[in-house]
């Protein structure tokens, strides 16, 4: 019949104690033992006899020639290596999910946030962490983030309250008016804000209840005004279709509608007026794992430079991805350098077998490296085979 222990709640002092027991019994030797651990064979002794104490059994024998573990001690062990073993498989989990991000993740956010900073780089991002498996809450009201199970939330600059603990994810966001061009053919076109009121406007309802007010500013002057219209709606989507078939005029942040006006479907009013919300710009030192879209590429003093949304980035040292820099000195008279893109989709064979996300880290890794070799941002020649180069080295053909 195995013993019994009386057990309380274990200090956690025992913890060390219990470990260095296991690899004198391992070892059957102070001495060898006190090696592995970096310690004095007296030290380990004095370890291992206090846990005896503490117990209340002898553990090991000790002669001037061996260590042996008595039948008690046996008994102990065996338990013990359990507990260990289990502690042990719990820092290797905690070390794979550190190197490696996995799980849900719950994001609170709003439709316009959704839209312009996350939908254009979810295909980079689900290649660059393929086992994290993002959940997007599209809502416009302020919520309780710990409340409603979110790991973060999303919000404009303006609408974050004063405690509240926030990182910049974006640059400015700026406001346009427009309308189809059949709604606008034979009608006087607005030059004021002002001269909304002689148009069909069509509204946005807050989810205060309230309707938006059409916000505006030029040269330090600051206004808005309430517009009457055939429309109120609380879905954004359906207020830029409404504009799009000749229904009105309408306001949203640009990068809502830069695709109907490359292809003008809808034209801009009121431009002069446009205003910026109070961004989202991210702060020096912070790193992403990709460039916003739409970046610029500059070569200052010789280094190339991307500038998006107001922020300067470089490839990041030590770690996948760019970092925020401070403005470079020249920065304001730099012009946009040539970029030697890359050779339209190439096909990337994986020589060993490798997976799809580690290939795909492996070709971001090597575009980047590859923009910081010599005349590489202005010779696509030497651009592609950096690229090639790179990734021969990491085990993969390229055709």
């Amino acid at each position: 019949m195995k013993p019994f222990f009386i057990i309380t709640a274990m200090s956690p002092e025992l913890l060390p104690a219990i470990a260095a027991f296991a690899r004198v019994a391992h070892h059957a030797s102070f001495t060898r033992a006190a090696e592995e651990l970096g310690v004095s064979p007296s030290a380990l002794s004095q370890t291992v006899r206090t846990l005896e104490q503490k117990l209340g059994v002898r553990l090991l024998d000790r002669t001037t020639r061996r260590v042996g573990v008595t039948e008690l001690g046996q008994q102990f062990l065996a338990g013990a290596q359990q507990g260990l073993a289990t502690l042990a498989q719990a820092v290797e989990g905690i070390d794979e999910a550190r190197d490696k991000p996995a799980g849900l993740l719950r994001l609170n956010v709003s439709r316009v946030a959704a839209e312009l900073l996350f939908f254009p780089h979810f295909g980079a991002f689900a290649s660059a962490y393929p086992d994290i498996t993002l959940e997007f809450v599209c809502d416009n009201r302020m919520v309780d983030l710990v409340e409603g199970g979110f790991d973060a939330g999303i919000r404009l600059g303006e609408s974050l309250a004063q405690d509240v603990v926030a990182v910049p994810v974006g640059g400015p966001l700026r406001m346009v008016t427009y309308a189809a061009p059949s709604y606008l053919k034979g009608r006087k076109l607005p030059r004021t804000p002002e001269d909304l009121r002689e148009h069909r406007c069509l509204n946005y309802r807050l989810t205060t209840g309230g309707l938006y007010r059409w916000e505006y500013a030029q040269d330090g002057r600051v206004l808005d005004v309430e517009l009457a219209g055939p429309l109120i709606s609380n879905d954004s989507d359906l207020l830029l279709a409404a504009a799009r078939s000749g229904a009105g005029i309408a306001t949203s942040f640009e990068g809502a509608v830069l695709e109907d006006f490359a292809s003008g479907c809808l034209v801009a009013v009121l431009e002069p007026w446009g205003p910026s919300f109070r961004g989202i710009a991210p702060p020096i030192g912070f790193v992403v794992p990709v460039l916003p879209s739409a970046y610029v590429t500059l070569r200052i003093g010789g280094l190339p430079y991307y500038y998006a949304n107001g922020a300067y980035y470089t490839v990041a040292t030590g770690e996948p991805g760019y970092v925020v820099v401070a403005p470079p000195p020249g920065a304001d008279t730099a012009t946009p350098a040539p970029v030697a893109p890359p050779r339209p989709d190439p096909i990337i064979y994986p020589r060993h077998g490798q997976p799809a996300a580690q290939t795909e880290a492996a070709r971001q890794d090597c575009n980047r490296w590859a923009t910081s070799q010599p005349t590489a941002m202005n010779d696509a020649g030497v651009f592609n085979r950096a690229v090639e180069a790179c990734m021969d080295g990491r085990g993969y053909s390229m055709r």
